[in-house]
């Protein structure tokens, strides 16, 4: 403790002590499982709530390892059982993970063979991403496909719905289809029938959702070349892009900055598209291009409906951007998203609109009020605050235009003025 106490009066001492922080850490956790009396019963659950303890330190080999040794070494003192046998097991895969992250080969190859004799099912998973990292992809693939086909013979239609099997499952069978996406060694039929086998096992997955909807982003661009038959295909990836998206979104936030933005995207240009031509020619609908519109905003008004207003906020500039859309019926759900945002985080959208309520285009000014209107309907307290903010964007954009002289006089500025 001296070391940190000198240590706490320089810069930059927080990493210089770090070691000496791990070693307190692995104290507490000795000291735990001797007021514990080394139970075997609560040896597990001080194992299970020690967990978020080593996800907030360092991810470095250097750092975890020394932990996870301990821990093992704790449980070899104990009488042997199925649950002590998990818990050493998923400390071997947890060496062998950070192991392979730090670039340790040979480290992280005899944490997975002294990891093999507990045959824990997420074995086939890291022993995978360990051939993985040796560069050969589609060998890892091969080896997984087998694994997997060996450790759930029966498939997706039998797997129990208890947790910890099942996501393990899930995670196999997405690692899975990232790698036929990755090896293009499988036709896109093939590819996408994997990602469904993800969302149909584990439908409340995140990640089974976004990279299902990401790969239907990719074909899609894939298939905008110009031609019009091409166009016609694209399109029709569409309303799976938007629902997977939409779908991930719900259940996490974890790729929120990659899938919100592209979800509202797609929709967008799209509605433009269709008013363009709606502009540029007097002729009948082509494609059914109007009625997939109208089916693309009713995913947009459920997903409005569904997803947390925050959500949305992540994009609010993408939105604001947006204010002046051709499409009249797109701009209806774009002025009910926005009007959302102003009702449940006022302080945080006003900034961005308010700027926008000042433009000089016209167009811009009209269709924030709109909005304005239709979010004080909702909450009559917003017509005060938005009052206020006016008065404070137009006093603000006083004092941007004021003249200063260049001579030594300074003008003065008072709240009493």
């Amino acid at each position: 403790m001296g070391f940190l106490s000198a240590a706490s009066m320089e810069s930059g001492s927080y990493q210089r002590g770090y070691e000496h922080i791990v070693r307190l850490h692995m104290l507490r956790e000795l000291e735990e499982a001797v007021q514990r009396k080394f139970l075997v019963a609560l040896m597990v659950l001080m194992l299970m709530t020690g967990s978020p303890r080593l996800h907030i330190s360092q991810t470095s080999f250097r750092t975890r390892e020394p932990i996870l040794n301990l821990r093992r070494v704790v449980l070899k003192l104990l009488p042997s059982s199925d649950e002590l046998q998990k818990e050493q097991g998923k400390s071997w895969l947890q060496s062998a993970k950070a192991a392979r992250v730090a670039g340790h080969v040979q480290t992280a190859d005899s944490s997975l063979l002294s990891a093999s004799t507990f045959c824990l099912p997420s074995l086939c998973i890291e022993r995978a991403k360990w051939m993985a990292s040796q560069g050969d992809v589609h060998q890892a693939l091969i080896s997984l496909q087998r694994a997997v086909s060996e450790q759930w013979p029966d498939g997706s239609s039998t797997v129990s719905d208890g947790g910890a099997d099942r996501f393990i499952h899930a995670k196999a069978l997405l690692l899975i289809g990232r790698w036929m996406e990755e090896t293009a060694h499988y036709a896109a039929n093939r590819a996408i029938q994997q990602y469904k086998e993800v969302t149909t096992l584990h439908g409340d997955w995140e990640n089974g959702h976004f990279y299902l909807g990401k790969y239907y982003d990719k074909l899609m661009a894939n298939c905008t070349d110009g031609e019009e038959k091409s166009n016609k295909l694209s399109v029709d990836f569409i309303p799976f892009v938007l629902k997977h998206y939409g779908q991930s979104l719900q259940f996490g936030n974890k790729f929120i900055y990659q899938s919100m933005p592209r979800l509202l995207t797609i929709w967008l240009d799209f509605g433009a598209t269709v008013s363009d031509q709606g502009r540029q020619t007097k002729a009948s609908d082509r494609g059914g291009k109007r009625q997939k519109l109208m089916d693309f905003n009713e995913i947009m008004a459920e997903l409005t409906n569904k997803l947390p207003a925050y959500q949305f906020l992540t994009a609010f500039s993408l939105l604001i951007s947006r204010i002046c859309h051709t499409n009249q019926t797109v701009f209806h759900h774009l002025e009910e998203i926005i009007a959302k945002l102003l009702v449940t985080h006022p302080q945080q959208a006003m900034w961005m609109i308010m700027a926008v309520s000042k433009s000089s285009f016209a167009m811009r000014t009209k269709r924030c009020h709109q909005i304005f209107h239709k979010a004080t309907s909702r909450d009559g307290t917003l017509k005060k605050f938005l009052e206020h903010s006016t008065r404070l964007t137009d006093r603000l954009l006083e004092v941007c235009n004021k003249e200063v002289s260049k001579g030594p006089n300074k003008d003065k500025l008072s709240h009493e003025s």
